[in-house]
């Protein structure tokens, strides 16, 4: 009798660990589970009891932040679930934030990485619609819950991009009526204080100044420390005279004194990707910020670049997944991902990562040359030559891309390739590697042939 009575209990234990609540609110992982099943009862408790948490204990409002950052996330998938989920419950003031981070990866990812003067009228045009659903979205759910910090501090990134310092600080006064001590929100709000973004260095040193006497309010505080240093070595990186020393001791300090402050390792890891050329470093800081922050696509971007630099592939498209994981739609590593596929000959694959990866960075000369290339894998001649054409607009196209246009006009009997073989022999002419001789010599013949015999012109 005491045996099964003993034997009852550990049943019942086991029972109670495999039905433990094993959800982690420090993972991306599970808040896309709750979304990807569409258990938006599940992820409105979720999300409730988290934020009732950090109406009691400020401290815990970065995890809020961190919940709806899973939100930024350019997959389509994510689109619908939201969507999904607003249709549920209407009432939802968390599906409207969530719809908000949304738009607002969608507008950066629209307007790309490069300077204003090379971004294009269209890329500027999707940005500014994308920001105006996401500006239009979080004003709703501010107005109707100011103490909802998640959402003032994405506002606040939008009046940073659309909108005027008046605008920007009457949010955040109003904001400080209500949540005085919120980290996030001093964190945009110092940011926007900068000389980058049109402030200065006394209104900064000033506001870095007020917030640190509220420290003892709000330990979460602590991430404006030091956050001077930060924005010098910020500034420094943009300078024509790129001191990349100065620039690493800045980094070096900055983790000395914050060293839970996981966006300095990524920034020390940047560092050693971009400019040093150090892939053991750079390998060390980056899994240091995924340990601290899980989910991070830039980085895991990085990670899958510098493995497949170092000829590991199969490691590459490992980590190019996981950032697609968590950024669907994001450009870089679907480019990376569609050229190792095309190395392993899996075309359509391929195919698929390189159309995707023109979504929303929808110029980029290296995704329409690969397309090219694989079309005329396929045999389809006429997209081959459309994709490369179009590459060429973008980016002046090289010997090797222009044989292939003249090869598959030639296949498509349009005399254009006549001209493209002369710009193909041009093209190598001037090249700094010898071309393929096998290659010019067939172009040179074919032309030649055509026009002897009056086939063209």
């Amino acid at each position: 009798m005491k045996y099964i009575f003993k034997l009852s209990i550990i049943l019942g234990l086991l029972s109670a660990l495999i039905h433990a609540d094993t959800f982690n609110i420090h993972h991306k992982d599970d808040w896309l589970k709750l979304l990807e099943n569409k258990e938006y009862e599940v992820l409105e408790k979720r999300l409730s009891s988290l934020y009732s948490v950090v109406q009691k204990d400020i401290t815990k409002e970065p995890d809020m932040l961190y919940a709806f950052q899973t939100f930024n996330n350019s997959a389509k998938e994510i689109e619908q679930g939201i969507q999904e989920w607003r249709k549920m419950k209407p009432h939802s003031l968390f599906a409207v934030t969530a719809w908000g981070m949304y738009n607002i990866r969608l507008a950066w990812i629209s307007r790309g990485n490069r300077s204003i003067g090379k971004t294009s009228s269209k890329q500027i045009s999707k940005m500014n619609a994308y920001i105006r659903e996401a500006k239009d979205s979080l004003e709703m759910v501010v107005k109707k819950d100011p103490k909802l910090t998640v959402a003032i501090q994405m506002l606040l990134q939008v009046y940073l991009v659309k909108g005027s310092d008046k605008e920007r600080s009457s949010i955040f006064n109003a904001s400080l009526k209500e949540n005085p001590y919120s980290s996030i929100v001093r964190e945009i709000y110092a940011k926007s204080l900068t000389p980058k973004w049109g402030g200065s260095w006394k209104e900064l040193r000033l506001f870095l100044d007020e917030t640190k006497a509220l420290s003892s309010n709000n330990s979460a505080l602590s991430i404006l420390d030091n956050y001077d240093t930060y924005v010098r070595s910020d500034m420094l990186r943009l300078t024509k005279d790129f001191d990349k020393a100065l620039y690493l001791s800045y980094l070096n300090q900055l983790l000395s004194q914050s060293p839970n402050n996981s966006r300095y390792y990524t920034l020390k890891g940047d560092y050693y990707f971009y400019y040093a050329n150090n892939n053991e470093k750079a390998i060390k800081n980056y899994e240091k910020r995924l340990q601290m922050y899980p989910g991070d696509a830039h980085v895991l971007n990085n990670l899958g670049i510098i493995y497949m630099t170092l000829k590991d592939n199969d490691k590459a498209l490992v980590y190019f997944d996981k950032s697609l994981k968590y950024d669907g739609l994001y450009s870089m590593p679907l480019r990376a991902k569609g050229k190792i596929l095309y190395l392993k000959n899996k075309m359509n694959l391929a195919l698929q990562a390189f159309q995707d990866s023109l979504v929303y960075a929808s110029e980029n000369s290296m995704a329409f040359t690969y397309m090219g290339y694989i079309y005329f894998n396929k045999k389809n001649y006429t997209l081959a030559v459309q994709n490369l054409e179009h590459s060429n607009t973008i980016e002046p196209l090289t010997e090797d891309d222009w044989y292939i246009i003249t090869a598959s006009q030639w296949h498509e009997r349009d005399c254009k390739f006549v001209k493209s073989a002369s710009i193909f022999e041009e093209k190598c002419k001037i090249s700094d590697t010898p071309c393929n001789a096998q290659k010019l010599e067939w172009a040179k013949k074919s032309a030649k042939f055509a026009k002897d015999r009056g086939i063209c012109k």
